[in-house]
């Protein structure tokens, strides 16, 4: 550790008294310095201390009016801070400049290699701390920002921030993630409301490394949640004039609607497109919805978790089209009937019923005819059937063929039939599932 530091302090020890007028020429510590100077586990596990810190500059005021301006170089990167803060309690004002330079927010986080090097250059300007008296204005820029083997480079963000009410402007010019978004915020009621623009000019996601095939796509995204909490949800989401860029396939992709409408006793959320269709109400908490699967399976055989949570009401039905759409994205699938899935699920009756209908489905050289799932329960078993009416294939013939068994007591029956065309069994093979500690034991019978 190297410490040259010039000044004056007043009013120690009592923090709230202290006023310092320093003049930092020099602070160069290391990270086993702060390991040794700070109690143990008052880092959080998920911060990665740099392994030098080198600091100057000038800090003169107490801790809530001062005028700063640090310099700090790290072998993660640099950061220089100029700020400044006075105002009574209630009554504060602050400004803020901020620029890293070429920081290792990754090894930071430590979230590398995902997460690597950022520059920006941000700064913020208001008065008010409390959440609902804050009035205040930012602006960023990301000049250069590494996720995911890609550097994204000139994110704009700007913004207010009045009334509990933020204002948010922002796009970003990069030649393979070219946004622009207009989006309003509110925080006053109980749930947070949003509403939004967003104009996706160019997203290519195989130059951002999120599809090993080529696959972009532009759109207009709008927003407009009276309530945008995902357990009490209302309002809209919109996405038009969607193009996707698929193996150099330009594929146009009619409107995506979903709509959502909450109330204290109701809850109801449907989803439109080209591809499918979707609806789902009842008394239900989007969140909670897996667990509530879970926790109903877990009466028979323990397949998860189980986690406590309110009673769960819900229907359900999946329509799937025979699309053009569908086929585009998929080129192998030559025949689609239109398919199904419906059911539902109420964990204070103790119901739970699934049932599933394709009635053909053509994918290259496979032909599968007549696939239907049935899942339901009683007070005693989970009872499950997969049934096939004929899957045929250059190398392979199946008719009637069936898995089906029930979950009680923790044990989980499987039975495979595979039949001819006469329904008679050609080959039987069943078993039992056991869970063990999240492990699992199967018995052959």
């Amino acid at each position: 550790t190297q410490i040259d530091i010039s000044g004056t302090a007043k009013g120690l020890p009592d923090i709230n008294k202290t006023f310092l007028d320093l003049n930092i020429k020099k602070l160069y510590v290391t990270k086993s310095d702060i390991l040794v100077a700070v109690p143990k586990k008052s880092l959080p596990p998920s911060i990665e201390l740099p392994n030098v810190i080198n600091a100057k500059g000038n800090f003169k005021g107490s801790m809530t009016d001062f005028n700063t301006n640090l310099n700090i170089q790290t072998d993660m990167g640099g950061a220089i801070l100029v700020a400044a803060m006075k105002g009574a309690k209630g009554k504060e004002s602050y400004k803020a400049d901020i620029n890293l330079n070429n920081f290792n927010v990754g090894r930071l986080l430590k979230m590398q290699p995902k997460l690597g090097r950022v520059s920006v250059k941000a700064n913020v300007e208001g008065t008010g701390l409390d959440p609902k008296k804050i009035n205040a204005k930012f602006n960023a820029k990301v000049l250069s920002a590494y996720y995911n083997k890609y550097t994204y480079r000139n994110l704009n963000v700007a913004g207010t921030y009045a009334n509990q009410n933020v204002s948010i402007k922002s796009s970003m010019p990069d030649s393979n993630a070219n946004f622009a978004l207009d989006a309003k915020v509110s925080l006053a009621g109980k749930y947070p409301s949003v509403k939004a623009d967003l104009n996706l000019k160019q997203v290519n996601l195989q130059a951002l490394n999120f599809s090993p095939t080529v696959l972009s796509a532009a759109g207009i995204v709008k927003v407009d949640l009276k309530t945008a909490d995902a357990d009490y949800l209302n309002g809209t989401v919109d996405i038009t004039g969607l193009q996707v860029v698929k193996d150099a396939q330009k594929i146009d992709v009619d409107t995506i609607s979903v709509f959502a409408k909450t109330t204290e006793t109701t809850n109801e959320l449907t989803l439109k497109s080209e591809i499918l269709s979707a609806k789902i109400d009842g008394k239900y908490q989007l969140t909670k919805v897996s667990n509530a699967i879970i926790n109903e399976i877990n009466k028979y055989y323990a397949f998860g978790e189980v986690t406590k949570i309110p009673d769960q009401r819900l229907r359900f039905v999946v329509q799937i089209y025979d699309s053009k759409l569908l086929k585009q994205f998929v080129p192998e699938l030559t025949v689609f009937k239109p398919s199904q899935f419906y059911g539902l699920i109420d964990t204070q009756k103790d119901s739970l019923q699934i049932k599933g209908n394709f009635p053909q489905i053509v994918y290259g050289d496979f032909k599968v005819d007549t696939t239907v799932l049935n899942i339901s329960n009683d007070n005693n078993k989970l009872a499950y059937g997969l049934t096939v009416k004929a899957l045929q294939s250059p190398s392979i013939a199946l008719f009637n063929t069936e898995i089906s068994g029930d979950a009680a007591n923790n044990l989980l029956g499987v039975n495979i039939f595979l039949r001819d065309r006469q329904r008679k069994d050609k080959y039987v093979i069943g078993g039992d599932f056991q869970s063990i500690n999240k492990d699992f034991k199967f018995t052959l019978d």
